[in-house]
């Protein structure tokens, strides 16, 4: 009886653990099946993308167009449509920048529209080499289409392909095309992309930009000078701290001066799609006299001379490079008068033989002791100064290493030198003609 008790004890407990073992087995299997199904999930998401087709380019059906601008370099081409040679010579251009661009590499360019616009009359032998002038312009606007090529993923499409051209364009700087005259004379021309339809300005008219903010920066400390002290002071003024009453007559001209060159300045930062720089806040409160005024009024002009003459061979817009010349030149004789003034003589501080090209850095050290603060990061625009390029005399080949400086650009250069040098040989016959005529008793006496 005893026996037959503990055996039937055993059974009952065997058969009581059985639904304990079930469950933990069941539970095994569902962890490892969820498991499981992590895993095949993340395979098979992982192989979407390689089943989904790519959007295709259509070669046929879609295209993309937009207006790309030119500028001529070293000389112009009759105003109007663009001859079919020259036109092909831009495609031919801009097919090799597609095809050696990865990223558009499958594109295909087209061009229409080739328009030659920027009037100015000049005389035509530079480009076509006849003895009468008509009307001509260093400006083409060309209409480019873009065929599509290969797959477009990931929002990868023909839009922004264009876009990626276009950069590489207006980030290419100046590069050369030859163009073929009406008498069938072909010259290389020296080309820069200044805008399209994508992008508001290149690269290069960046730095244009800066450089007249830099100097629009020096322009607006120094009519802010004149500005205060015109109306502090008058021509009593003038007179009692030893000036003529037409000094100060002169120096409301030259505060004249200085707004119309403010006004030109911002309206041509405008033109570039750029945003002119606002006043400062000046800080003149170490100029307690007339003297003390004509004295700053010297120096900062004399720091604009310089600062014009430091940045003008950075600029690559032929017109600005006129503009900083004439402003230059009107800040330098600004600044004889003011030194004539200043050391009370007819002759003043006599000038080197060569103006002063003024770095950035010297620029704006000379000018922060009259500034307080301003609400933008000053502008730092390139500057090339002397040494920076030497032209030995040889015209490199057109095959050689050597591609910015062209046969067309020469022969313009070597023009204007030549008339500087003569200029210069008249002035030099004059001094001797007199020098050895007149003695220290001629000029006493005048």
């Amino acid at each position: 009886m005893s026996a037959f008790n503990t055996n039937n004890k055993d059974e009952q407990q065997s058969i009581a653990s059985a639904p304990r073992n079930n469950s933990i087995v069941l539970i095994g299997l569902c962890c490892i099946g969820v498991i499981l199904f992590f895993i095949a999930a993340t395979i098979v998401l992982s192989l979407i993308p390689l089943y989904l087709s790519a959007k295709a380019i259509s070669d046929n059906t879609e295209t993309v167009s937009f207006n790309v601008t030119y500028r001529i370099n070293n000389g112009t081409l009759p105003l109007g449509t663009l001859s079919t040679d020259n036109c092909n010579a831009i495609l031919t251009d801009l097919n090799t920048q597609t095809k050696t661009n990865q990223a558009v590499s499958r594109l295909t360019p087209s061009i229409s529209s080739c328009t030659v616009t920027g009037s100015t009359t000049v005389p035509t032998n530079l480009v076509r080499r006849r003895r009468q002038t008509t009307s001509e312009g260093n400006v083409i606007t060309y209409i480019c289409s873009l065929k599509g090529g290969g797959n477009c993923r990931r929002g990868s499409c023909l839009g922004e392909r264009a876009q990626i051209l276009i950069a590489s364009l207006l980030q290419r700087g100046i590069f050369y095309i030859t163009f073929t005259g009406s008498n069938g004379t072909r010259f290389l021309f020296s080309i820069s992309a200044i805008s399209s339809n994508y992008s508001s300005s290149s690269d290069a008219s960046v730095n244009d930009i800066t450089a007249l903010n830099y100097v629009l920066y020096l322009t607006r400390l120094q009519s802010n000078l004149y500005e205060r002290f015109q109306s502090q002071f008058n021509e009593t003024a003038f007179i009692s701290a030893g000036y003529a009453a037409q000094a100060y007559t002169y120096l409301n001209l030259i505060l004249s001066h200085q707004r119309a060159h403010i006004n030109t300045l911002v309206n041509s930062i405008i033109a570039l799609a750029g945003s002119a720089i606002p006043a400062c806040t000046y800080n003149f409160n170490s100029i307690t006299s007339v003297t003390g005024y004509l004295s700053a009024a010297q120096q900062l002009g004399q720091v604009g001379a310089n600062a014009y003459v430091g940045v003008i061979s950075g600029l690559t817009d032929p017109s600005l490079i006129e503009l900083f010349g004439q402003l230059g030149d009107i800040e330098a004789r600004h600044t004889v008068y003011l030194s004539q003034l200043v050391t009370n003589s007819s002759i003043g501080t006599f000038p080197e033989n060569f103006t002063k090209d003024a770095s950035v850095a010297e620029t704006y050290s000379a000018t922060n002791s009259y500034i307080s603060s301003c609400s933008f990061t000053l502008p730092q625009p390139l500057t090339i100064l002397p040494g920076a390029f030497t032209f030995n005399g040889t015209i490199p080949a057109i095959s050689s290493t050597i591609t910015n400086y062209s046969r067309p650009m020469y022969d313009n250069d070597n023009r204007v030198l030549q008339l500087a040098l003569n200029t210069e040989q008249m002035g030099v016959a004059l001094y001797q003609t007199f020098i050895n005529t007149l003695t220290n008793t001629s000029y006493s006496n005048m």
